[in-house]
């Protein structure tokens, strides 16, 4: 970018909170600073005040999320933070003076914020990221008549923004569908975990004879079906190659219905840890400890065009990342694959092969390692900011023009 531009994000999420959707607005931000970008960063998260990278407003959610407010509020539960955002007086400030405004969701009430001001009005470029299909994705589940109305308003979303922002280019391609807005990718970068964490995970898994793998994060009832792995470790037992200290599998998240009656059924009481939500650094320290990660693919054909997000924070910790339920030619199998550090399961039998070649590595070496992921390609923090710094630079000089006209 030829120069210095000022740039408002408002992200709900942002590290260091708990939530895997903070990351890519914290890696954008960070970057665009130490470009030399003013950035200011507008969101609910806490503990992301104290962040010495960029300038931060923290605006904190007084408002409910409970179930029940997915159908009360519109669009999402949270669209009355979004409203005591823009309103807050700091905001307004820095609103005025700023070249570019990003809104990353979801939630994707933030998106809001570029509707309230009208097109012909507004002197920023407004670049609205989709880091998730909204009503297209697999996690929609508010019904048919409801998706017509977010529907409507998705479409207010993609006609009204200056730019929209996909996070994969099959994303991309399914926005494309659905509006002649111009459209840009942005693959989200590994993320950058400290190296005294990757050290001290280092020694505690040469230190451990058991193989330990791990997930984290949310399996939503089963659809993120963790059965096929249990299974998968069931038959590794019942052929007496697998007992209890071999292999152990930790989840980092709330206690599943659907987890909780397959380890009972199942009879893997021994080999299975529930181990609660933690925040980020703590997390980070303990996925450090394992030898492999898990990725669980949802139960839907719509999730192909998805790179979850804990697959780029996992391929920071230099061991294999286990995909269950992957897809053919899938966004997350791609990025595995190309990363360097993927064991795709396309079934049970994949898993049985991946879990049997992990043992075989831990018994022999000790540790499971994969190749190394600090040059990671299109997926390293370089390469993103340097593409969202030719998205932003793009839209900011078609704003400008179009004011000028």
């Amino acid at each position: 970018m030829a120069s210095a531009v000022k740039v408002v994000l408002f992200s709900f999420h942002l590290y260091p909170g708990s939530a895997i959707g903070g990351m890519r607005p914290h890696a954008l931000a960070k970057g665009l600073a130490a470009r030399g970008h003013r950035v200011h960063v507008v969101t609910a998260e806490e503990s992301a005040a104290d962040n010495a990278a960029y300038a931060t407003i923290v605006v904190p959610n007084q408002h409910s999320t409970r179930r029940i407010d997915k159908l009360l509020r519109y669009p999402d539960m949270y669209a009355r933070w979004v409203r005591d955002a823009v309103a807050e007086h700091r905001v307004q400030e820095i609103l005025r003076e700023c070249d570019a405004v990003v809104t990353t969701g979801p939630p994707f009430s933030v998106h809001a914020v570029g509707l309230r001001s009208s097109i012909s009005r507004r002197s920023w470029a407004w670049l609205a990221e989709f880091r998730d299909l909204w009503t297209d994705g697999p996690y929609y589940t508010l019904g048919p008549i409801r998706r017509l109305m977010d529907s409507r308003y998705e479409r207010d979303v993609l006609r009204a923004a200056d730019t929209v922002v996909a996070a994969t280019e099959t994303m991309a391609d399914c926005l494309r569908r659905a509006t002649t807005t111009r459209i840009r990718t942005a693959y989200s970068p590994v993320a950058e975990v400290p190296e005294e964490i990757l050290a001290q995970g280092e020694t505690a898994r040469r230190n451990s004879r058991c193989l330990r793998i791990a997930h984290a994060g949310y399996l939503y009832k089963g659809r993120r079906d963790v059965r096929p792995l249990l299974r998968a470790i069931k038959t590794l037992r019942e052929r007496g190659e697998v007992c209890e200290g071999d292999v152990e599998l930790h989840f980092f998240g709330p206690m599943d219905k659907t987890l909780a009656e397959s380890i009972d059924t199942l009879s893997l009481g021994d080999f299975v840890l529930v181990r609660g939500v933690l925040p980020r650094d703590a997390l980070w320290r303990s996925l450090a400890e394992m030898d492999a990660l898990l990725v669980i693919r949802w139960q839907s054909h719509l999730d192909a065009p998805f790179i979850p997000g804990k697959v780029l924070e996992y391929a920071s910790f230099g061991v294999p990342v286990i995909l269950v339920n992957a897809v053919p030619n899938g966004e997350a199998e791609k990025a595995l694959e190309e990363i360097g550090c993927g064991l795709l399961c396309f079934d049970e039998a994949d898993i049985i092969d991946a879990l049997t070649t992990l043992l075989r590595h831990k018994r022999e070496r000790g540790t499971v390692r994969c190749a190394d992921t600090s040059r990671s390609g299109r997926f390293s923090a370089e390469r993103f900011v340097e593409t969202y710094e030719e998205i932003i630079a793009e839209a900011v000089t078609t704003r400008v023009e179009g004011n000028a006209d």
